[in-house]
């Protein structure tokens, strides 16, 4: 009779376990989803943040582009 117990009381943890496993496996993946979705999102923010400056430092630097706010840029970076 112990036995039977024993045993049923081994299936029940073996279900709980199932059970929380059932619950936690969706949200590992939701997280590990969301995480991934974030880190391509900057990643890309990152590269148009990056070829917008590349393009600002070349207009910068070219001396046929003389705008009014390129040379207040300089005058700026000079007087710090």
């Amino acid at each position: 009779m112990s036995s039977e117990i024993f045993l049923r009381r081994i299936s029940d943890a073996e279900g709980s376990a199932a059970v929380e496993a059932a619950l936690v496996f969706p949200l590992v993946v939701i997280i590990i989803a969301g995480v991934i979705s974030l880190s391509l999102g900057v990643m890309e923010e990152t590269k148009t943040d990056a070829l917008r400056h590349r393009t600002e430092a070349r207009e910068a630097l070219d001396p046929r582009i003389l705008s009014t706010e390129n040379i207040m840029r300089g005058v700026w970076l000079i007087h710090e």
